[in-house]
């Protein structure tokens, strides 16, 4: 077959996928799975790259309303409350799940909080560093290496290790003053935020020891870090020379600002081993939609689904290896739910299309010379 046929085969079955191109996602709802569990709503946070997810599921308005859930492709899985050594049981929220499904969170305890693991079917209390009123944790690595923060005597945070057993502060940028972990890679590397004397809060990331104020955009002023991947690589959002926030990607010189989908604001969540980066903006003055970012360009999530299912993402959390996406929304019915998003084979086959039509017409060009 010549190459012209060649083209106009292809241009016939691309016109035959067209009608799915609109459609790069698959939605499944996690607040319909969880039924009675999410009877007041639900949240996603975490995804790992067997598509496990982690999130928080509210059952009423009472005590103990909140509980953190597992889905694990097929079913949603609630965890129960945390009950502490004292016997006490607390409301948890879950917070990073990694490859070998050991989840992470907060428990309420009364007047107080407490950082969980999840491991053996077992949610595990991690106690408190000596002097500390309170713990969250945040994040975890496929280690078991936690991270998350607490308050300490004079009443700023501190970032806190769990390795090993063992839970070690890892100071702040400054003595006196604050800094809060939000996630760990594989390499052990931390992200977070942290103040100073001189600025307000500047993302950090801690490798080897050493906590590294990463900046912040021209002209801003503050700065936070929110997840990091295992190149190293940190997303978050930073101030502009405007004050107002964007998203950004520090790959290990400066920030660089994502900017919005039309809006004045945007904030980085998430970030895989692809540098694909996830998050929101506002597209208006009070309209706020989840963003994909990838290859340069930061496109609408809502224009990537089915628009007949009535959905509206609002906000994108996590990403994994595979382009599987969490995060929250509103669902046909006007709940606040949770919802993953995998991508259909049918983008997968349009952008092969695309890449073996390109090809075909470098060919052609050659051929010409």
């Amino acid at each position: 077959m010549r190459v012209g046929g060649l083209l106009a085969a292809f241009a016939l079955v691309l016109i035959g996928h067209s009608k799915t191109w609109a459609s790069q996602y698959n939605l499944i709802d996690l607040n319909a799975l969880l039924g009675s569990n999410a009877g007041f709503g639900s949240s996603a946070v975490s995804i790992n790259n067997a598509g496990q997810v982690t999130g928080t599921a509210i059952n009423s308005t009472g005590t103990n309303s909140a509980q953190v859930y597992i889905y694990d492709g097929t079913a949603v899985h609630t965890l129960g409350p945390l009950i502490t050594q004292g016997g006490s049981m607390g409301a948890t929220s879950g917070s990073s799940i990694n490859a070998a499904g050991h989840v992470v969170g907060s428990a309420n305890i009364g007047v107080t909080d407490r950082g969980y693991l999840y491991t053996g079917g077992a949610l595990q209390d991690l106690g408190l560093l000596p002097t500390w009123t309170d713990m969250y944790a945040n994040g975890i690595n496929d280690r078991d290496q936690i991270v998350g923060s607490g308050h300490v005597p004079d009443g700023n945070y501190h970032a806190f290790l769990y390795s090993g057993g063992v839970k070690t502060d890892i100071g702040t940028l400054a003595p006196g003053y604050s800094a809060l972990a939000n996630g760990i890679n594989n390499l052990g590397q931390i992200v977070g935020e942290a103040n100073s004397p001189t600025a307000g809060y500047h993302a950090f990331r801690y490798s080897n020891g050493v906590m590294q104020d990463l900046g912040v955009l021209p002209g801003g002023r503050t700065s936070t870090g929110t997840a990091i991947n295992n190149l190293g690589h940190v997303v978050g959002q930073a101030d502009n020379n405007l004050r107002n926030e964007q998203a950004f990607i520090w790959t290990g010189s400066t920030l660089q600002d994502l900017g919005t989908l039309g809006g004045t604001t945007s904030s980085a969540n998430g970030i895989n081993g692809l540098d694909q980066v996830v998050g929101w903006s506002l597209v208006s003055p009070s309209v706020q939609h989840a963003f994909l970012y990838s290859g340069g360009t930061m496109q609408d999530l809502n224009s990537l689904i089915d628009p007949a299912s009535g959905w509206k993402i609002t906000d994108a959390i996590a990403i994994n290896d595979s382009g599987e996406i969490v995060g929250n929304g509103t669902d046909p019915q006007g709940h606040s739910s949770a919802f993953l998003l995998v991508p259909t084979p049918e983008s997968g086959t349009c952008a092969l299309l695309t890449l073996a039509t390109g090809g075909l017409l470098v060919r052609r060009r050659r051929q010409r010379r």
